[in-house]
């Protein structure tokens, strides 16, 4: 029965890819995606084909048992593209209203969006959970559970593991959690005891956090290593010798550079910094090669080329007809390399009620969809969420 549903949800695809979409696109608009909940009563839409029959079976089940548990709604969804969405961003967001994802009047749903062809991971909240999975825990997961396991091509591995990170998140908030009553044998301490207790733990839990947050990232002395959130390190470790690593000067830098990575930073997609074990380090005796460590910039305009294996490729837009709510549109998408002059160009269709553009091509706006009088996700007081206010992304 499931092989059933499964299959007619790729028919409908196909059939509305056929008839709504005359030009040569295989882009995937919000109302075209298969609605979990309404196609088979689940949680999951994969698209992109990247888990199989028994990992779908698992993530709906750990879904299911977290909904029954306390009515927080997982919806997640793999894609091929986010076209003709400007972002993978805008393309959850828009996706997460329009369902409705969440109970009516707790907004408390989670949207954990997979782009393949954007190589981009999406996560919103509604705004009802967001004291329970904040920004940061949401990024934390993003790059500590998911794309790691994304950079080695392990898709489902990653899908799994972050949506228990979810899971574990909500399960684990400490509302409501109910201290053990005093033992009957035990004689009560003085006031100022247990306050002064409570002080000195309170103490050193924060000075164990503050060296967490302050200490420096541990790397191998040679290789290379990649960092999503574009900030400079301050200092590094190597993992070997465990000695401070040293900064490499800009002008050696560059002789270690290939031509597709001083490309793309000129580009200023990404930038390079080349780090050394001091002399010292009996990794390396001399010290041979550096370790460089790449910082994203610009992970929406620049792409990674699949030839040069470098964020090399730049992503215009070209709008031909522009989109209303009502009317449908067309655009020019164009991908070129810099290093390898590689160019790709299709035209896809703008779907109404997508992002509205003006004539010139400059982005206007999105739709807002209502979603106090949709009951699109599941019916009844499920798919009334929506307001996804909170979220994290990332690129691998």
């Amino acid at each position: 029965m499931r092989s059933v549903k499964q299959l007619l949800c790729v028919l409908e695809i196909v059939c509305l890819s056929i008839f709504s979409c005359p030009l040569t696109s295989l882009a995937v608009a919000i109302q075209d995606v298969p609605n979990p909940r309404q196609m088979a009563g689940e949680w999951v839409t994969d698209l992109a084909n990247l888990l199989d029959t028994q990992m779908e079976k698992q993530l709906n089940q750990a879904i299911s048992e977290l909904e029954a548990d306390n009515g927080i709604e997982i919806a997640v969804v793999t894609v091929p593209d986010t076209s003709p969405s400007p972002t993978p961003k805008d393309f959850a967001t828009q996706l997460f209203n329009y369902w409705g994802i969440g109970k009516r009047g707790q907004n408390n749903g989670v949207l954990l969006l997979v782009s393949e062809g954007d190589r981009q991971v999406e996560i919103k909240t509604g705004s009802g959970i967001m004291n329970l999975l904040p920004n940061s825990q949401l990024q934390s997961t993003i790059d500590m559970d998911i794309l790691p396991r994304f950079r080695s091509g392990n898709f489902a591995e990653g899908i799994w593991v972050g949506t228990q990170s979810l899971i574990q998140a909500v399960r684990t908030a400490p509302e409501g959690i109910e201290s053990e009553p005093p033992s009957l044998y035990s004689p009560v301490k003085p006031n100022t005891y247990v306050i002064l207790e409570i002080v000195t733990i309170f103490v050193a839990i924060s000075c164990w956090i503050i060296l967490l947050m302050f200490q420096p990232p541990k790397v191998d002395p040679q290789g290379r290593s990649l960092r999503t959130d574009g900030q400079r390190d301050k200092s590094l470790i190597c993992n070997g010798c465990r000695l401070t690593m040293q900064p490499v000067d800009a002008q050696t830098l560059l002789t270690y550079l290939t031509p597709a990575q001083s490309i793309a930073r000129e580009l200023g997609g990404v930038a390079f910094e080349g780090w050394q074990c001091p002399p010292e380090c009996k990794q390396s005796t001399p010290p041979v090669g550096i370790h460089l460590r790449e910082y994203i910039l610009d992970n929406q305009q620049f792409q990674i080329c699949s030839n040069c294996q470098e964020r090399t490729i730049q992503r215009s837009v070209e709008i031909l007809v522009p989109a209303t709510i009502t009317k449908p549109g067309s655009r020019r998408i164009k991908q070129r390399c810099h290093s390898c002059l590689l160019v790709k160009e299709q035209e896809e269709k703008i779907a109404p009620g997508s992002p509205v553009y003006s004539a010139d091509g400059v982005y206007i706006g999105s739709v807002t969809y209502s979603s106090g009088s949709s009951d699109s996700f599941g019916g009844g007081d499920s798919g009334g969420g929506g307001g996804g206010d909170g979220g994290a992304g990332g690129g691998w």
